[in-house]
Formats: structure tokens, sequence, C-alpha cells
């Protein structure tokens, strides 16, 4: 956990260099994804870093899909032990179900200004 923390610290204060790692992304506070049904669809639309919370229950699948200019923008889902589930990726999607329900962080890192749109879909197993 500390190493993790200093290599978040790391990426903080060279923020001329843009983050390489999404997984590192440090945003104010998380904003929570939410979903009026349990599954679904929602489309994201920002620019620059960015961090979400999202509750994935057990018997979901989750499936996310981030296009930017050039694929610029990267993309990490972090599990609530803050392992990275898109560990060996393109960076670009992620889909995956789980064992058990839990709060799973979505980090976008991207340059400042660099647009993007992340498509997050949730369906039943």
């Amino acid at each position: 956990m500390k190493h993790h923390y200093l290599k978040s610290l790391a990426a903080v204060s060279l923020a001329v260099i843009p983050c390489a790692d999404p997984s590192l992304v440090l945003a104010q506070e998380p904003t929570r994804i939410e979903f009026s049904k349990e599954t679904g669809t929602q489309t994201l639309k920002g620019t620059g870093d960015k961090s979400y919370i999202l509750r994935i229950g057990a018997d979901l699948t989750c499936k996310m899909k981030l296009a930017s200019p050039k694929n610029a923008a990267q993309l990490a889902v972090l599990d609530s032990k803050g392992a990275d589930q898109t560990e060996g990726s393109d960076g670009r999607s992620f889909e995956g179900g789980f064992a058990e329900a839990g709060d799973f962080r979505v980090n976008v890192a991207a340059k400042p200004g660099l647009a993007w749109t992340l498509i997050v879909t949730l369906k039943k197993q």
C-alpha cells in the first residue's frame, strides 16, 4: 500500500507529463455512477483525468469502452482492494463478471482538455 501511495505521489508531482498509468489517477472526489435500474447503459463524457465509483453486483457483467482522439485516454478499473482489473488490456476497454458485489473505482487518464467518452454497460450474467 505504501509503495502504491508513493507511485501516486510521483505521478501527481510530474503533472506536466501525461499520466501513463490510469490506475494512478487521483481525483478530488470520485463521482458515483448511478443506474436507475440494476442493469443498463450510461454514456459519460469528460476531459482530462476523471475518477468514478461504480457498484457492481455479483450476478452482473460489466462492459466499458473508452473513446478519445487518437485513443490517447486510458482506462483502469480497480477493485475494492485497489487491484487493477484491466491490467494487460488495451487500456480502452474492459469486460468482466465478479465473484462478489462491491464498489469498483473507474479511472480515466487523459491530458488536460482531451475530450473522451466512456460507455458503461451492466447486464445480468
